[in-house]
């Protein structure tokens, strides 16, 4: 398919802490004219996860902006690590801060050429909905996933398994990061999706796909609606959502 220049991307990010949180520790970062969206999960249950993707995603978002249009694989790497370093120092400067981290998960689009490339590290998501198929672009990185990958774990199962939120690398992590990178093709109507795990951990992929279905006027309104269902099942953690229409009305 070819692509032209006047080719518009439509985004929009909602965030909210949810009903049992006392703070959210989700972060996000949208730029439609450069194409780039960011989301961002504090660790639970260790210090500073606010402040841990509060930093990525200023550090990433502030790198990005270097760009006037799409990245590649290569120099979203770069960004990648310079979100690494940026929580690290922050940690290594701050004692009481040892041990943040965060997930972080980035799509950058060339809409003129109809690509975009996505950089992943933690149990965040990213979606790509088109033509009523929803298709999971990442993969989580949790010890359920990694049972998954070597046979003794059933996909379905890991959804709820106990292991399914203990990740197995994160942003801020002394141990580094091996970010997760896909590239792919946007057509005009395609819905990218980023969200948090207070989105995934109570709505299944089909789940999610019912609300797409039933179909939204605006981003806005549909992203406000993926938040309500994340509420109306108890709210158990802070919930974030990215929505990136190809060729859409804001």
């Amino acid at each position: 398919m070819e692509f032209i220049d006047t080719m518009k991307l439509a985004v929009h990010g909602i965030s909210h802490t949810g009903l049992v949180r006392a703070r959210n520790e989700d972060a996000l970062r949208i730029d439609s004219e450069r194409g780039y969206a960011i989301v961002a999960d504090g660790m639970g249950g260790l210090p500073g996860g606010d402040r841990a993707s509060m930093l990525a995603t200023q550090a990433l978002g502030d790198f990005l902006d270097r760009f006037d249009t799409g990245v590649s694989e290569e120099t979203l790497a770069t960004g990648l690590e310079g979100a690494q370093t940026a929580v690290l120092e922050e940690a290594f400067s701050e004692p009481s801060l040892t041990g943040m981290g965060t997930t972080l998960t980035a799509v950058s689009l060339r809409p003129a050429e109809g690509t975009f490339v996505l950089g992943h590290v933690g149990d965040s998501r990213a979606y790509l909905y088109r033509d009523a198929t929803l298709t999971r672009l990442t993969r989580d990185h949790t010890v359920a996933q990694e049972r998954v990958d070597r046979g003794v774990l059933d996909q379905y199962d890991a959804e709820s398994h106990p292991t399914a939120h203990l990740l197995t690398q994160s942003v801020g992590s002394s141990h580094g990061i091996w970010p997760d990178f896909v590239t792919g093709s946007v057509e005009d109507g395609d819905l990218l999706i980023l969200c948090t795990d207070g989105l995934t951990k109570v709505l299944s992929d089909e789940g999610l796909r019912t609300i797409l279905l039933a179909g939204d006027e605006t981003l806005e309104g549909l992203a406000q609606r993926f938040v309500d269902a994340s509420l109306n099942r108890g709210g158990p953690d802070n919930v974030t959502v990215v929505l990136i229409g190809v060729g859409a009305a804001p």
